[in-house]
C-alpha cells in the first residue's frame, strides 16, 4: 500500500526532496515574481511552468492551468445537472 496523501493546505507536511532542490534555486540563487518587471517576472513564469509540468510528470498526472481545471469542472458540473 502507498502512503496516505494529506490534501490540507493549511497543515505543515514535509516536502519532497526534488521540490526542495528545485525551490532552492530561486531561494538562493534566482529572484522576482510573475508581475515584477519583464526580465525577472518573465524568468519566475517560465520556471513555474517548468516545474509544475516536471512535478505533475513525477507523480503521474497531467498538469492543467487554472483556466483548463476551471473548464473541466464547469463541464464536470454541467454534465451532472443535465
Amino acid at each position: 500500500m502507498s502512503d496516505p496523501v494529506h490534501l490540507d493546505c493549511n497543515a505543515a507536511t514535509s516536502i519532497d526532496l526534488w521540490v526542495d532542490g528545485e525551490m532552492s534555486l530561486y531561494l538562493r540563487l534566482h529572484y522576482g515574481n510573475l508581475p515584477s518587471d519583464p526580465v525577472y517576472g518573465r524568468a519566475a513564469k517560465t520556471a513555474v511552468h517548468q516545474v509544475r509540468v516536471e512535478g505533475a510528470a513525477r507523480i503521474h498526472v497531467r498538469w492543467l492551468s487554472n483556466r483548463q481545471a476551471t473548464d473541466a469542472l464547469i463541464r464536470a458540473w454541467q454534465s451532472l445537472t443535465k
